[in-house]
């Protein structure tokens, strides 16, 4: 889930988390970044092994004894321990290969050119990823939410945008769960008496011209420049009504603008009431 699992964002997740009875498995190891894996009672999770950068785990659907083999990945950004990450992804999609099985989470490459708003790119890096994807008989399922995932949040000259969180999926589990992925299954029908490897570089291929009929990158851009407008001119909001309202006790409390308001007013009766 990214860095600072201990920070005040973080915390509030959790408690919010908490609120709905959620479960929830931390494999972070107590450093500063790493995963969590939470679920509801809907499901029945078996942790089969976690370290830092990754979780394997057994998840089964009660309603409907649907088994899935669940992947969870935090990518090294820094690329040291990425052969020893994605060997036990092997080992586990190899020993469960008549499985259902998603791998999710920030993968820390690109699969795509498409994947980052610029040309400077680290091909090396991207092309060792495809290989390791197609070996393991696995592929991307798109998105249907914003372009890119990450940002180095450098709005003030040219930012750089990438997407390194994605979904994927071998082809058993595309089969067995055409609800949220008919797009797929139709794909993968169309080839049914092509072998299982030229059905899979077909469905792939397919996917990959699917995710370049999103939205324009330059409207995705657009859109996250804007959001990051909006913080900020929520946080100097917050500031503002902070100062005015003289309340020391909510100097870390949530932003409430409303409770804000209210206080500044009822401090400007006050005052009028007692001239």
């Amino acid at each position: 889930m990214g860095k600072s699992l201990g920070s005040p964002k973080m915390c509030h997740l959790a408690r919010m988390i908490h609120s709905t009875k959620a479960r929830t498995f931390g494999g972070s190891g107590g450093r500063g970044e790493g995963l969590w894996l939470m679920w509801t009672d809907e499901v029945q999770v078996m942790v089969h092994s976690y370290s830092h950068h990754i979780i394997l785990a057994v998840v089964i659907i009660r309603s409907t004894d649907l088994h899935l083999d669940l992947v969870c990945i935090y990518g090294d950004s820094y690329h040291r321990n990425t052969s020893q990450i994605w060997n036990q992804v092997a080992s586990f999609v190899y020993d469960n290969a008549n499985m259902r099985i998603i791998c999710i989470g920030d993968m820390n490459e690109l699969l795509y050119d498409m994947d980052k708003n610029s040309l400077n790119i680290n091909r090396t890096h991207m092309n060792a990823f495809r290989l390791l994807i197609k070996n393991y008989g696995l592929f991307d399922l798109g998105f249907s939410s914003p372009a890119y995932t990450w940002t180095n949040k450098r709005f003030s000259s040219k930012p750089i945008y990438k997407r390194l969180d994605r979904c994927l999926v071998n082809a058993k589990w595309c089969t067995i769960c055409p609800v949220s992925n008919q797009h797929a299954k139709n794909i993968w029908n169309t080839k049914t008496n092509c072998s299982f490897s030229t059905r899979t570089n077909h469905l792939a291929g397919a996917l990959k011209i699917w995710c370049r009929k999103k939205k324009p990158i330059q409207e995705e851009i657009n859109n996250a420049e804007l959001a990051e407008k909006y913080e900020q001119n929520m946080v100097k909001l917050t500031d503002f009504y902070l100062q005015r309202a003289k309340k020391s006790w909510i100097k870390d409390g949530d932003r409430n603008t409303s409770f804000f308001h209210k206080a500044i007013k009822k401090g400007e009766e006050e005052t009028l009431l007692s001239r």
